[in-house]
């Protein structure tokens, strides 16, 4: 581990427990503040119950005091009557202040504070009974009405004093849990802060033991890098023999090529010259002599083509692809024109759609355009009657994204998008059986006499769209025609 990833560690440790320690400390805080809050939550549900057993105490002390002093005239209980009664109203409204945050609480006290008043009512009349002495209603009749008040209170004083018990003791529960969870994540914190040390810990003793062990092997290193300079150095003394060697490999196919042009081509031209005067100064030959000088000419003739051909696909393959713009539109259009008398000899028709302009040697991909429209033209079939079908050809050209090019064309170069231009024919066609052999050089679908041609023409396709980083494939059933598509990278 280098210095600034060590610096890192480090740094990034202490972050970390700090940030761990400051997290710690914030929840302990703020679960104290919580606990606080719940404690006195708790204290002032206490108190609520406490001021609602007060109210129903007061309450049932004024009627009784009434009651005593209605029997017996007895002034200590008209005392504890005025003192009792002087002090419900601060008792109902201390619990009113204590419940105006609770609404369902607030609707139970206005019942609760609805009865009172109504006993209260009760005792003031039994009171009035000592000094106005009225025969109706009777004592009895006033205490039943009370009690009848006081059981359809008990309702409401248990139900506000039962619901404050729950409201306690969930209070508590809530901050025994805030309290534990506090705890774990002390703990928890701690575990990982001491995890995090332990860690770093380790990973330090193992740079320091590492380190020990690069440089007790550094010196064999050294060493190994010393014998391996001397190998790269007779690595590149043999590379240098190799590539003299391909050099001259080169300068050798360059003179063949010459040759191939020149002093090969120069045999067959005599053998057409003295074939030709033969023919024409010398008594008119018989059939069968004139068969054998035209089979003469026609191999003499065969053979400077296989020379052709070999010339170009031998240029091909050793040159690069030169990186300029190219209208292929303008590419057919010559095609077309150097074709035209084939073209007009056998009445062909040639639908052109709009084609792009590609990066690339104009040369070859006009090699590569005019190879396809030859075949398309020379492989045309023949209706019932044994008369020539005229050749019916297509040229169209879209884009395909990578994603969308079929699982058996694999470019020579990778790209996010390709050309598609597809070369199609209505000719004899072809079993898709033979689809890699057509592209394959000398390979031939029928024999010589069938169909003119070296074998030579659909390699240098082949050639071609490799040079220019594509790929190229057929799709045909004997007797339907062919497609050949061919698929060159579209330039970022």
């Amino acid at each position: 581990m280098n210095p600034l990833r060590l610096t890192i560690l480090l740094i990034g440790t202490f972050g970390l427990i700090s940030i761990l320690l400051s997290l710690t400390a914030n929840l302990s805080w703020r679960s104290n503040q919580q606990q606080r809050k719940l404690n006195e939550q708790v204290r002032h549900t206490y108190e609520i119950i406490s001021k609602v057993e007060q109210v129903a105490a007061l309450s049932r002390d004024i009627q009784t005091d009434a009651r005593n002093y209605e029997l017996t005239g007895r002034k200590d209980f008209l005392l504890t009557y005025q003192q009792a009664r002087q002090q419900l109203p601060t008792q109902l409204q201390q619990l009113d202040q204590a419940l105006s945050h609770e609404p369902k609480e607030q609707a139970l006290f206005r019942q609760l504070r609805q009865f009172i008043g109504q006993r209260m009512q009760v005792s003031e009349r039994l009171f009035a009974k000592r000094h106005q002495q009225t025969p109706s209603p009777t004592s009895e009749e006033l205490l039943a009405e009370g009690r009848e008040l006081l059981a359809q209170m008990r309702p409401l004083v248990s139900r506000l004093i039962e619901h404050q018990r729950t409201l306690a003791i969930w209070r508590r529960g809530k901050a025994q849990n805030a309290y534990e969870v506090t705890q774990r994540w002390i703990i928890l914190s701690s575990i990982v802060s001491i995890t995090v040390i332990a860690l770093v810990f380790w990973i330090l003793f193992r740079q320091l033991l590492r380190r020990i062990q690069n440089e007790t092997k550094l010196a064999q290193y050294e060493t190994e890098l010393q014998n391996q300079l001397r190998q790269q150095q007779a690595h590149n003394q043999a590379l240098d023999q190799l590539n003299q060697q391909l050099t001259r490999s080169n300068e050798n196919l360059q003179q063949f090529a010459y040759i191939a042009s020149h002093d090969l081509q120069e045999p067959l031209r005599k053998i057409h010259q003295f074939s030709d005067l033969l023919k024409t100064r010398y008594a008119a030959p018989s059939g069968e002599e004139l068969n054998y000088l035209n089979r003469m000419q026609l191999a003499a003739s065969r053979m400077s083509l296989l020379i052709k051909d070999l010339l170009t696909f031998s240029r091909i393959s050793t040159s690069p692809a030169p990186d300029v713009s190219v209208s292929l539109q303008q590419v057919i259009n010559d095609a077309i024109d150097n074709l035209s008398v084939t073209i007009g000899e056998t009445q062909a028709q040639i639908q052109v759609g709009i084609l792009p302009t590609v990066q690339g040697d104009p040369s070859q991909l006009g090699q590569l355009f005019q190879n396809l429209l030859s075949n398309a033209i020379k492989f045309s079939r023949k209706d019932q009657s044994g008369q020539q079908i005229a050749p019916q050809i297509t040229i169209q050209a879209t884009n395909l994204l990578a994603n969308e090019l079929p699982v058996t064309v694999k470019p020579v170069q990778s790209t996010e998008a390709y050309y598609y231009i597809k070369v199609i024919d209505n000719g004899i066609g072809f079993d898709e059986k033979y689809t890699d052999r057509i592209f394959q050089v000398f390979q031939r679908l029928h024999g010589k006499g069938e169909f003119a041609g070296t074998g030579v023409g659909l390699a240098i396709c082949q050639k071609v769209v490799t040079n220019h980083g594509g790929a190229i494939t057929a799709t045909s059933k004997p007797g339907e025609g062919a497609t050949f598509s061919v698929y060159l990278p579209i330039a970022a």
